[in-house]
């Protein structure tokens, strides 16, 4: 299925978004991933080209990058949340799970040697009833 929207290039990225920017330069390559609102975006300094990486339907809450820079980890809060594994170097989806958690991730990242993603969870809405002391 074909997406409705395709970003050719973004101009700008999502500021309030804690370690929503990630360095991905080493010896082969100078670039950059930030987020920018649903999409995150590898900005190449060096031939000044971006790759867009679409998939999310709600806005990317978190981020993480492996240690060697190849593996990119986006996550969301919302209806129906979802986590995607992005290879760095093409900017393809490697692996999506859908609903990590019931509201969606507020936290991720990856493990040294990026065998593993470990996730923080929106915290579900907590209902307290009121009754005599000691009661609930």
């Amino acid at each position: 299925m074909a997406s409705a929207l395709k970003i050719n290039w973004s101009f700008g990225y999502s500021k309030d978004v804690v370690g929503g920017m990630h360095s991905l330069t080493n010896q082969d390559r100078n670039a950059l991933f930030v987020i920018s609102s649903h999409s995150g975006v590898i900005y190449d300094f060096e031939h000044r080209t971006q790759i867009v990486l679409q998939g999310h339907c709600n806005l990317i809450s978190c981020s993480a990058v492996s240690s060697d820079k190849r593996w990119i980890v986006t996550a969301d809060i919302g209806d129906d949340p979802i986590l995607v594994v992005w290879d760095s170097l093409t900017g393809a989806p490697v692996k999506t799970i859908f609903s990590p958690h019931t509201k969606g991730v507020v936290s991720v990242d990856i493990s040294e040697d990026s065998l593993y993603i470990v996730t923080l969870g929106e915290p579900e809405e907590v209902r307290i009833a009121h009754g005599p002391l000691g009661t609930h």
